[in-house]
C-alpha cells in the first residue's frame, strides 16, 4: 500500500490494486494522461528471475502498458 500511495499523491496516477487477468495477477495498475503502468511488486527476500521478468512483459503487453517491477 505505501508504493500506491507514493504513485497517487507524488506522481499524480489513478491507481488499482490487486487484478486479475487472463495472464495471471497484477499487483498494481497506474493510470496518467493516457500512460498505463503495469506493476509486478516483489518484497522481502524474494528474487527476481527471468520468468518474472518475462512474466510481467506478457502481462504488460496483454494489458497495453508498461511493464515496471518494484522491489523496495
Amino acid at each position: 500500500n505505501g508504493l500506491r500511495d507514493q504513485v497517487d499523491k507524488k506522481a499524480g496516477y489513478k491507481t488499482r490494486k490487486r487484478r486479475r487477468t487472463k495472464v495471471g495477477e497484477i499487483d498494481l495498475i497506474a493510470q496518467k494522461k493516457g500512460q498505463k503502468l503495469i506493476a509486478e511488486i516483489k518484497g522481502g527476500e524474494q528474487y527476481i528471475t527471468t520468468s518474472t521478468i518475462k512474466k510481467l512483459k506478457r502481462k504488460a503487453s496483454v494489458m497495453r502498458g508498461k511493464p515496471l517491477l518494484c522491489s523496495p
